[in-house]
């Protein structure tokens, strides 16, 4: 990826008098955030979690403490790279339990509940680590691999290139690439008003293993 290939891309620091937003117009904020501080998640297992971030991603744990204003908990913090963070909350008191697959969480690779039960609004899909080219993409794909982890091979999204897998508390993971800016198919703002039925999309894009 070239220096500068995503401000290549219409990515922004800040917004001051550039592009209008997709849905906000003109009306989008003057300011914008320089990117996540930290993404915070429960666990029912806190040393097994940092282990496992540890091991399998290379992370470190940077602090572990008993979390501010909540009795019986305690909150963890994982350097992700390039200053972003991942966070852990264990709820001790009531004890805590693992989620259950197919019932309240998707069984890995589903994005369903079992029968088809669709996740309701507001709740997590995934999380996509970024990596900084196709090499490195390859290289932590051998290392979660290497650990005994059951993970995708690398495939081909168009834009860019992922691989999924799963951590011990059930959230699906990604590790991804870009390998060019979107295009025309991908920005469809007229989506937005439209509620799309399984059977009425146009998109015939289907995934394979990128050819690397």
């Amino acid at each position: 990826v070239e220096a500068g290939f995503f401000h290549g891309c219409g990515f922004t620091t800040s917004t001051k008098d550039v592009d209008p937003g997709m849905v906000s117009g003109p009306a989008r904020g003057k300011a914008m955030t320089s990117g996540f501080h930290h993404l915070a998640l429960f666990t029912h297992d806190m040393k097994a979690t940092i282990e496992f971030y540890e091991r399998v991603l290379g992370m470190k744990a940077r602090a572990v403490f008993e979390m501010h204003g909540v009795p019986g908990a305690k909150h963890c913090f994982l350097e992700a790279g390039n200053g972003a963070e991942i966070s852990f909350v264990q709820l001790d008191d009531p004890e805590p339990r693992k989620a259950k697959a197919g019932k309240e969480i998707p069984r890995w690779p589903q994005t369903t509940l079992d029968g088809g039960v669709p996740m309701p609004g507001g709740t997590l899909a995934h999380i996509a680590f970024r990596c900084g080219d196709v090499e490195e993409l390859k290289i932590l794909r051998q290392q979660i691999e290497d650990a005994g982890v059951v993970v995708s091979p690398i495939l081909d999204h168009g834009m860019c290139y992922s691989a999924y897998f799963r951590d011990p508390n059930g959230f699906h993971l990604e590790i991804c690439t870009t390998i060019r800016p979107y295009n025309s198919d991908e920005v469809v703002p007229r989506l937005l008003d439209i509620r799309l039925g399984a059977k009425d999309g146009t998109n015939t894009f289907s995934m394979k293993p990128a050819k690397l």
